[in-house]
């Protein structure tokens, strides 16, 4: 909304006023000139200074003076649009100019036509009866000369009526010029509202935009933005620089095969960088012979989010209900059957069949585990740790549990990243279990190799898991990470989808890798470092480590 203190400028400072206030001394000069000239080479002898010519070229000199002068001042500023200076160089304008019309006896049909243009001007300049007093001034010089004539005795009928009619043509100037001078102010100020309230729209406009959170990109044929808000400035931007869309090769090749075809591009899904993906989607503003495209962004970390939200609340229903429903009666079944293996009349056949029952109502009551662990998921609360040293203490904490066989290898030992340890652990804790479980299935060395590197662009750490396995399967890799989905015959399917929530929550990705160089099944997790913010793409790393 425009400020209601801020004050419109004068009205002698309009553009319009200036121009024409500048034109309006540029032609006294030219005017003053013309006539000196005019006498002085004898083109107008017998009309210019008729009567008087000495008087004549007297009112010439000085007109011409008081012109020059003008001139310099409204040159340095001194002499500006505004009513007093306008009313003085009229005033001087009437004099000189009835003056000069006396001399040649030209009341009207010659020289009293130029009296026409200062009132005009007047009539523009001057407001309320400023300019029926400026027409009554010069119609009294015009007429005081013929009157005075016929005070001493002189015939000067057909002066007189001259004189009148001059007088009247500049009243009619006056009045005309005067009505058209205050509409066109009114004009102005319904214009000047209707600009002032347009802009305020505009105003509102832009900060509505500027203030949701999707990303709002405009561009023209020619690749030239027209207009971006701060949400996709910060969006294209967050990895990259991002000044011209060529800055970004997938957007700028859909865009170029749109002004090829005319066709609206479909929605893209674009990776800038780990864990971080924006949703693209185009709106045709093409007008006329003007073609302009709208792309609008969102964070897909935003979209994903609120269908987590989604489904974690339809979880905690159901983990609510499977809660109640199933864990105390399970509860039951698993006392009672201890019970039972207790007493001595049990036969070796009803032993199995009670160790069956317990084997499984142990795994039921994991899988219950592992979804309540799924939708109680809390935010990061992340620390700078010291990777390698924090990896040496896992491979420690783990191996009390089994027997394992962790191997270690590292590019440098002082590597700190920004992470929530208690996430880390549960993330590296799943993959080393998987990592295991897979190599079990092969006929060789039960390991794992945990394997500490950096990024080769961005010098991001990653922590490799490596295992014996065979690996995913080519059709596969694009769902392990989903809910539910495993290979296990007993297991919950949450496992990695966990590790990838967990993963998001840090500012930090997983990835399989498929094979490494060693033709191992391998995990990649990379994670944040302290003083920077991730800018690799997944389809980078993939062509790096191959």
């Amino acid at each position: 909304m425009p400020d209601a203190t801020k004050q419109s400028p004068p009205r002698y400072l309009t553009q319009d006023n200036k121009r024409l206030f500048r034109v309006y001394v540029q032609y006294r000069l030219a005017l003053s000139l013309l006539l000196i000239t005019l006498f002085l080479s004898g083109l107008g002898d017998n009309f210019l200074g008729a009567s008087k010519p000495a008087i004549f070229i007297t009112s010439g000199y000085i007109y011409l003076f008081i012109c020059v002068t003008s001139m310099a001042c409204y040159c340095l500023k001194i002499l500006l649009p505004q009513d007093n200076h306008v009313l003085l160089l009229l005033v001087f304008d009437f004099i000189i100019l009835a003056t000069m019309i006396h001399s040649s006896n030209s009341a009207i049909g010659g020289l009293g036509y130029l009296l026409l243009i200062p009132m005009a001007i007047g009539s523009t300049f001057l407001r309320g009866k400023s300019s029926v007093g400026l027409a009554a001034f010069a119609s009294i010089l015009i007429m005081s000369p013929n009157l005075i004539d016929i005070f001493e005795g002189h015939e000067r009928t057909q002066a007189v009526f001259t004189a009148g009619i001059a007088g009247i043509l500049l009243f009619v100037t006056a009045i005309s010029f005067r009505l058209l001078a205050k509409k066109i102010q009114s004009n102005e100020a319904t214009i000047r509202q209707q600009t002032e309230f347009t802009e305020h729209v505009q105003g509102i406009n832009q900060r509505v935009i500027e203030t949701i959170e999707a990303g709002i990109l405009v561009i023209d044929s020619e690749f030239n933005v027209l207009f971006i808000n701060r949400a996709a400035q910060e969006l294209l931007s967050r990895n990259q620089k991002f000044t011209q869309v060529s800055d970004i090769p997938q957007i700028h090749r859909l865009l170029s095969e749109w002004t090829n075809t005319q066709l609206l591009p479909d929605e893209l899904m674009l990776n800038l960088g780990v864990n971080y993906n924006i949703k693209i989607s185009f709106t045709d503003l093409s007008s006329n012979n003007i073609h302009s495209l709208m792309l609008y962004i969102e964070d897909k970390i935003d979209l994903t989010k609120e269908a987590q939200q989604l489904k974690l609340a339809s979880l905690g229903r159901l983990t609510s209900s499977i809660a109640h429903e199933i864990r105390n009666p399970l509860g039951s079944i698993s006392h009672a059957s201890q019970l039972l293996d207790e007493s001595e009349n049990i036969t070796q056949a009803d032993q199995e069949l009670l160790s069956m029952i317990q084997i499984n109502t142990q795994r039921i009551d994991q899988t219950i585990r592992n979804i309540l662990q799924f939708s109680r998921r809390k935010e990061a609360h992340t620390e700078i740790i010291n990777l390698y040293s924090w990896l040496q203490k896992f491979i420690q904490q783990y191996k009390p549990h089994t027997q394992p066989n962790i191997q270690l290898t590292s590019q440098k030992q002082s590597t700190t990243v920004l992470v929530d340890p208690n996430h880390l652990q549960q993330i590296m804790t799943n993959l080393v279990e998987n990592g295991f479980r897979h190599s079990q299935k092969e006929e060789s060395d039960n390991i794992v190799t945990l394997r500490l590197g950096f990024t080769p662009k961005n010098q991001l750490p990653y922590i490799d898991v490596i295992d014996e396995g065979n690996g995913i399967e080519e059709d596969q890799v694009d769902t392990i990470f989903e809910p539910f989905y495993t290979t296990k015959p007993t297991g919950a399917g949450l496992g990695l989808y966990l590790c990838k929530e967990l993963c998001q929550a840090n500012q930090a990705d997983i990835i399989y890798m498929r094979k490494t160089d060693q033709h191992k099944s391998c995990f990649r997790l990379i994670l944040s470092k302290t003083n920077t913010t991730s800018d690799l793409t997944t389809s980078t790393l993939n062509k790096d480590e191959k």
